[in-house]
Parts: C-alpha cells; sequence; structure tokens
C-alpha cells in the first residue's frame, strides 16, 4: 500500500549516498520521527484516508494486514513503523552503547523506516522541494534533522514462520529546515569561571 507521512523530522537516513550493510545489498533508508503534527495519508477501499501518526497502526496497518492475512496477526514484526525502546529483529532501541538515547529520540518516540535496495531504484529517490521541483544534491537539502513528506510502500510479508510490515522509501518532498543532530554550538556557559593566577616575573641577577 502507497502510504503518504506528512511533517515527519529525518534522522538515520541515506538517500543521496546508499548505505552498505555488512551483509546484503547497498541500499537508501529513510527514517522519520514522527510528531504531534505528523500525519498519515492512504487510500484503503478507494477512499482516500488521513489520519494522525499515533492512528498508523489502528486504521492502515489493520487495512494492510487485512488485505494480507483478513486480520492482524497477534505476533507481528513490525519493521515499518515503531517505537523508540523496541527491539524488532535484529534492529535494536535506539539508543548507544552506553544505553542513552539517540538525539531526538526518548522512549516513547515513534518512528517510520524504510529502505529501498540500488538495484531497485537505479536513479535514486526522487526528491523535490516545496514546490514538487527535483531538489538537486548540490542544493545540500535534505539533511538528517530537517522535516520532508515521504511516500513509502508499507507491505506485509510472510518469511520462514514469521508474519511482518516492511517498507521501501518511493519519494521525499523537502518541507523545512531543522537543527541537524549533533551540530549544537558551543557556548560560554560550556565553561566555569577560574580563578586567574599571577605570571611569575624571573629577576635577572646582575
Amino acid at each position: 500500500m502507497q502510504v503518504k507521512i506528512k511533517n515527519v523530522r529525518l534522522s538515520f537516513s541515506n538517500l543521496r549516498k546508499p548505505y552498505t550493510p555488512k551483509t546484503g545489498d547497498p541500499k537508501f533508508t529513510f527514517t522519520g520521527i514522527c510528531s504531534a503534527d505528523s500525519t498519515v495519508e492512504a487510500t484503503i477501499d478507494e477512499k482516500k484516508v488521513t489520519v494522525p501518526s499515533t492512528d498508523f497502526e489502528k486504521v492502515i496497518l489493520a487495512a494492510i494486514c487485512k488485505d494480507k492475512w483478513g486480520k492482524t496477526p497477534a505476533k507481528l514484526e513490525m519493521y515499518a513503523y515503531s517505537k523508540a525502546d523496541q527491539q524488532v529483529g535484529s534492529r535494536g532501541p535506539k539508543v548507544n552503547e552506553d544505553g542513552d538515547y539517540y538525539e531526538g529520540y526518548d522512549a516513547s518516540t515513534m518512528f517510520f523506516s524504510a529502505g529501498t535496495k540500488v538495484a531497485d531504484a537505479p536513479n535514486g529517490i526522487l526528491i523535490v522541494d516545496q514546490k514538487r521541483q527535483p531538489l538537486p544534491a548540490s542544493s545540500g537539502m535534505p539533511n538528517n534533522g530537517d522535516y520532508v513528506n515521504a511516500i513509502l510502500n508499507i507491505f506485509a510479508y510472510e518469511y520462514e514462520g514469521k508474519k511482518g510490515i516492511s517498507a521501501s522509501i518511493e519519494a521525499i518532498q523537502y518541507l523545512r529546515k531543522g537543527e541537524s543532530f549533533g551540530t549544537a554550538k558551543v557556548t560560554v556557559d560550556a565553561f566555569e569561571d577560574e580563578d586567574m593566577e599571577e605570571e611569575e616575573t624571573e629577576v635577572e641577577n646582575f
């Protein structure tokens, strides 16, 4: 099912230069952090439906599962839409080696995730600006931290007895600039007042 995700913040995304995993094929990747203003659009039973991202599982996921299995399975590997504190298959929570959440995430953060093999997108991912005009790589946009709309293909699968939901990235629309992750400016408040030491003056003996 083709789904449009609106107003999410890019994070851990490789939209211009593909990501090459240790095993598997190179692919373009997308992760979009949801906020209270994020929405999801899809066509269900020939009707366009728009819901808050918080209703994705209740409305749109339910329709995807119904088409595939007739109902939503009790156990489902959800790769397309996850909570930051969840382990999904081999993908762990959004925490670093110290157990701290990555910038932009906390335990309750919800995000969409998708990947497309380079072989399936030989011309790259379609990226446009607010006026739907092609946005060249030379523009430097979008970056991780920026806000975008995204078109994903979200699909149900069954493999080796496991049922799951995954997604591929189809297109991106740059929405607005956001603060880049890991680029917080250092200010004078990072220092503390220090006592000044008097310089010693050497006196030469004549």
